[in-house]
């Protein structure tokens, strides 16, 4: 195995944790968000961003300096063996149950991209055998672990999408004045859930487990403080670069979104002129006229695609970290993991018949919930001095996280005290 040392810098995690976020749910949360509420929820976005930076960032430095994934550093820090065992099963749970919900939506966007592309004029007819294949072929590329050209050509195609979303943008972009009002923290009458969507969307708890076993393999030979404070410094950059561009290509789907509904939403009909995923499309016309829907298909293939096998690759890194089991995806307990997530988003996309947008928002409000318990974990951790070294949080960047655990978790309870209601 090539070492980091022979290679000197190299390109880190960040942008599989970025192509794993931007997906079917980023897209059709991002381009409601603009389509019912304009720019207006832009800063949601800019905040979903700074979040994750931080516990991304905390999770990529628990990994290089212990070596080891997040599961078995939660293990380290409850010493009692059954309550090990029980915060450990808590939280495969919540994440294999959380995941399979984002592998619904992963799947399902996946096939209503082929509907899209292909005209299909019979909703839904494709989707009980697309769904199927996208599966299967999940499942396979899981237990071939040979997917580095395969994400290649689809990283390509959803930064295709990305780029036609800011050529959109930028050509029927809302007024400064609107932007900048946008960036103003404020809730609009009937927009929480979707202010959670983006948040969910955006910071999601599984990539955190998978970010720290990535940074620990990729850096697996850094011995010396010296050389973890070098590897640190690169995964920082790398995570800031990544999750901007991310945040980036959702601040310019909601923009895009703004822009084509305003007519709708100034006569009130925005819920009607947004009618689903296939409705998103209308942002592109501007850019690509009449093939823009065929295009958008594609693209939202390729997200929902790529997504699809992310996930439970990253269901699988976390249950491992959880039991101790070997941190490589050639385990059969690994694999197994993470057919369960396949198999879970498989049976639920046929049987629920819902739509991505459906499915996607109750993976969000359950994000809510599971995102704080997991940052408080990961804030202990990272100030554990006898594990962390020299490499704890500093006051300040432990203040900065606390306040974001807090608005998440307030945002959470006051969407469920007020009902699930999207």
């Amino acid at each position: 195995m090539t070492t980091a040392k022979q290679n000197g810098i190299r390109i880190g995690p960040g942008m599989l944790v970025t192509a794993a976020f931007i997906g079917p749910g980023t897209v059709v949360t991002a381009s409601k968000a603009g389509a019912l509420y304009g720019p207006s929820l832009l800063w949601a976005v800019v905040f979903a961003c700074l979040t994750t930076i931080v516990f991304q960032e905390t999770a990529a430095r628990i990994g290089i300096v212990s070596g080891e994934g997040l599961g078995q550093a939660i293990k380290k820090l409850i010493q009692h063996p059954a309550l090990q065992f029980a915060i450990a099963a808590l939280i495969v749970v919540a994440i294999l149950i959380g995941n399979a919900a984002y592998q619904t939506g992963n799947i399902l966007g996946a096939a209503t991209g082929i509907e899209i592309a292909t005209q299909s004029d019979e909703a839904g007819s494709l989707q009980p055998w697309i769904v199927g294949a996208i599966g299967a072929f999940a499942i396979l590329i899981v237990y071939i672990n040979k997917f580095s050209v395969l994400k290649f050509v689809l990283a390509s195609l959803v930064a295709l999408l990305s780029i036609l979303f800011f050529a959109a943008s930028a050509m029927s972009a809302p007024s400064v004045a609107e932007i900048v009002s946008g960036l103003i923290p404020s809730i609009p009458e009937g927009s929480l859930w979707l202010l959670i969507a983006v948040l969910g969307t955006t910071v999601v708890p599984y990539n955190l487990f998978l970010h720290a076993s990535l940074a620990a393999t990729l850096w697996s030979d850094c011995e010396t403080e010296e050389e973890k404070a070098a590897a640190i410094q690169a995964s920082r950059l790398d995570t800031i670069f990544s999750v901007t561009l991310g945040g980036l290509v959702t601040a310019a789907i909601l923009l895009s979104g703004s822009t084509a509904f305003a007519e709708a939403r100034e006569t009130g009909n925005a819920a009607e002129a947004f009618a689903g995923v296939k409705s998103i499309a209308t942002q592109l016309r501007p850019v690509l006229g009449d093939p823009s829907a065929m295009l958008f298909g594609i693209g939202l293939f390729a997200a929902g695609l790529t997504s699809a096998i992310t996930a439970p690759v990253a269901a699988a890194y976390a249950a491992a970290g959880c039991f101790g089991w070997p941190n490589k995806l050639s385990d059969w307990r690994l694999q197994a993991t993470a057919t369960a997530v396949v198999l879970a988003g498989v049976i639920a996309a046929i049987f629920m018949k819902g739509s991505p947008q459906q499915v996607i928002a109750l993976a969000q409000v359950a994000n809510g919930l599971l995102l704080p318990v997991l940052a408080i974990f990961l804030l202990v951790i990272a100030n554990q001095k006898r594990l962390m070294s020299r490499f704890v949080n500093s006051k300040v960047f432990n203040g900065i996280a606390i306040v974001m655990i807090v608005v998440i978790l307030l945002l959470a309870l006051r969407q469920l005290k007020g009902g699930l209601g999207f």
